[in-house]
């Protein structure tokens, strides 16, 4: 998207970030832009799943008082099974919402005016978890092998196996939220996130095997910081810094992590501080590399969303097409990963 009217759009509102200016005139300040000496803009984050290091980045960037230093309020609203984050954040009902990126694009193609300005996982960590003894090595194995995968059947991903290998071979039943029944059955898969379940099985001395959904082909952006369109207008250079805080807030995490688990791991009675502190580890990889090589936080390559909204299309699951190229507003500066 070199020299598109978005970027030049994003990398203008960046550079007023941080120099201070606002367009706007002091006598006059506007929700968007408002004086310096106004009160905080007051934004609410729903996340789409519990405090977990997945969020690490947005809890470190409050800790350290990032947001309050640019002029922002930050509550942070954890998430649960069923969460409707894309309807809550496109009725206005939270600021902010943790989408993925083929959430985005489907609302969006039925109308909703939801845009991304932040993506934390620059590779997709959602996989299908296995126990070692399974003898399923690949999603084709899995999917056509006769186990029964827990996950929400009507995933992007999961009607994308669906139509690449039929269903006669799996069974899809809605996940729990848990991993109860998953450790108590060998020959049972669940879709996660390798950042997070795995841990708590290598807690319970479960050995188990993760097939990643990216080595499908299919790999969106995920743990997506989404606002409405209309706010993201009205309030570029508070959503801007933002995301300026977000980068920074990652950096430090990962520069620390123990310090912050300290502070996440209390609100998730579901996985204590030593896992947040192994689930760290994992993260990093995910949260700053595509395709292998670093990337700028929170960036979004063109390519990817074009990608995924293809992929949406060619399946049926967005009726007609839908202009991607919406979907989505750089609000930190970047380049292009290299290709795979």
């Amino acid at each position: 998207m070199q020299n598109s009217p978005l970027m030049w759009a994003s990398v203008a509102a960046v550079a007023c970030a941080l120099t201070g200016c606002d367009g706007e005139s002091k006598d006059q300040p506007t929700a968007g832009a408002g004086a310096a000496s106004a009160a905080p803009l007051k934004l609410s984050v729903q996340l789409d799943w519990m405090p977990e290091p997945e969020f690490g980045g947005l809890y470190a960037a409050k800790e350290l008082g990032l947001f309050a230093k640019a002029g922002l309020e930050v509550t942070i609203v954890p998430g649960a099974p069923g969460v409707p984050g894309a309807q809550m954040v496109a009725s206005g009902t939270c600021d902010i919402a943790v989408l993925s990126c083929d959430q985005i694009l489907t609302l969006r193609s039925q109308g909703g005016d939801v845009v991304a300005i932040y993506a934390t996982m620059e590779t997709n960590p959602t996989a299908v978890m296995v126990h070692e003894s399974n003898p399923a090595r690949t999603l084709k194995d899995v999917w056509t092998s006769g186990l029964t995968v827990m996950t929400e059947p009507g995933l992007p991903w999961v009607q994308l196996m669906n139509r690449k290998y039929g269903t006669a071979g799996v069974k899809v039943v809605p996940g729990t939220g848990g991993v109860t029944s998953f450790m108590a059955d060998p020959m049972l898969a669940q879709s996660i996130f390798v950042t997070s379940e795995p841990l708590t099985m290598k807690l319970n001395n479960i050995p188990v095997r993760c097939i990643n959904v990216s080595e499908s082909g299919y790999d969106p952006y995920v743990a997506v910081y989404a606002t409405r369109g209309e706010f993201l207008d009205s309030h570029i250079v508070p959503l801007t810094k933002f995301a300026a805080a977000m980068q920074e807030g990652w950096k430090a995490y990962f520069a620390t992590p123990e310090r912050f688990n300290k502070v996440i791991a209390p609100l998730n009675p579901a996985m204590n501080e030593a896992a947040m502190n192994d689930a760290a580890k994992v993260l990093g990889p995910y949260v700053q590399t595509a395709n292998g090589a670093p990337v700028a936080l929170g960036w979004m390559d063109a390519k990817r969303w074009e990608s995924v909204a293809t992929q949406l299309e060619e399946t049926g699951i967005i009726k007609g097409s839908v202009e991607w190229a919406k979907a989505y507003r750089n609000l930190v500066i970047g380049a292009p990963p290299p290709a795979p």
